[in-house]
């Protein structure tokens, strides 16, 4: 678990103010904490929440002329795996509850893979945005 890319991602975007100590600790116990309740092993844990969370398609806006387009982009193994991995923290930095930041993490994860809440419906509106918007695609070049 720990040479894993996906882990080390996670981890660069848990760390606030360099205390990579404390990120690690909350990275470690969520993971574990999960896994044992899935009885699953915490790199498959990893993956599976990689493939349900991960885009292969990112929106981007590109000025042309005065005018700005909405273009679709495929995205790269690193790109999708850093998209992950930010999207997947982002709830614990936004949610200002007065609780820690492991049962955050586990409420995220939990919620990812259960296919509820608003965090996974992100990844679908995505989705209605990039086929609404398919006709720019000649505009990436």
């Amino acid at each position: 678990m720990l040479s894993s890319s996906i882990y080390k991602n996670l981890l660069g975007n848990i760390i606030k103010r360099g205390k990579k100590v404390k990120a690690k600790l909350i990275l470690n116990s969520s993971i574990e904490i999960v896994s044992s309740r899935l009885n699953s092993n915490s790199d498959i844990l990893l993956q599976r929440l990689a493939q349900k969370i991960g885009s292969l398609v990112e929106l981007r806006k590109i000025k042309i002329r005065k005018n700005v387009h909405i273009v679709p982009f495929p995205v790269k193994s690193y790109r999708r795996k850093f998209l992950f991995s930010k999207e997947l923290v982002s709830y614990i930095f936004s949610d200002k509850k007065k609780t820690n930041s492991v049962e955050k993490l586990n409420f995220n994860i939990f919620s990812y893979l259960i296919k509820k809440g608003s965090n996974y419906n992100k990844k679908d509106a995505t989705l209605k945005e990039v086929i609404i918007n398919r006709s720019n695609i000649h505009y990436r070049w």
